[in-house]
């Protein structure tokens, strides 16, 4: 029976890399072929395959987010020139003159209060489209979106200024310090609202990826009666 166990990494990608909920009839399906005689090289070409076409399927239902996200975040050098004023530069003056640690920790909140701003009208604005197009949009996610990018952005923000420092201000990182944080975030704020906005509304549901009456999971499989 050791012979038709399947390999621990592909089935734990089979488990762990599908997006959307745990899919027990792909697994069964995979490992009763596995059992009648397929061979464990087989078994990972299907894992891989399967898990590719999940995600491919899963960035085509939130394609919208992806456009928005890349779109708002090439606003941010706008933003920044926009805000960034006489009073702001004034103000973080004299914050830097305080007392430790306060001469830190002001400076770079008042700099982090410039990045959530822009993250959060972003936020905001998308929140307003996906209300207006879709009868099916969902507050809770788009709550549960807003934490996730607000909590994201600044640790991703502080890893490319730090990448900054160590590539000694290379144009590219540069540029990319500029923009990734905010399309990081931004994705990670809409993602989960989009597929209540582009979900089909033919009261199919969601998805299932993999299920053995789906023409998609069978074609994906490829598997031979």
């Amino acid at each position: 029976m050791s012979e038709t166990r399947a390999p621990k990494l592909a089935a734990w990608m089979l488990e762990h890399l599908v997006p959307g909920d745990r899919n027990e009839a792909l697994e069964g399906d995979l490992l009763e072929e596995l059992c009648a005689g397929r061979s464990l090289g087989w078994y990972r070409r299907q894992v891989f395959g399967s898990v590719a076409a999940a995600w491919r399927w899963e960035i085509s239902d939130h394609r919208s987010a992806l456009v928005f996200a890349a779109l708002w975040s090439m606003l941010a050098p706008v933003w920044m020139v926009v805000v960034h004023t006489r009073g702001f530069v004034e103000m973080a003056a004299g914050a830097r003159r305080l007392a430790w640690p306060w001469s830190v920790v002001c400076p770079v909140g008042l700099w982090m209060s410039l990045l959530m701003a822009f993250l959060w009208t972003g936020l905001l604005l998308f929140s307003c489209w996906a209300k207006l197009s879709s009868r099916r949009f969902d507050s809770q996610s788009f709550q549960r979106g807003f934490v996730w990018g607000s909590l994201i952005l600044m640790p991703v923000w502080l890893a490319t200024v730090w990448l900054n420092v160590l590539s000694q201000a290379h144009s590219w990182v540069v540029a990319l310090s500029v923009f990734f944080p905010f399309f990081v975030a931004t994705l990670c704020g809409v993602w989960s609202v989009t597929r209540s906005v582009e979900m089909p509304r033919d009261g199919g549901g969601a998805r299932d990826f993999g299920e053995t009456d789906s023409g998609r999971g069978t074609e994906v499989l490829g598997l031979e009666r």
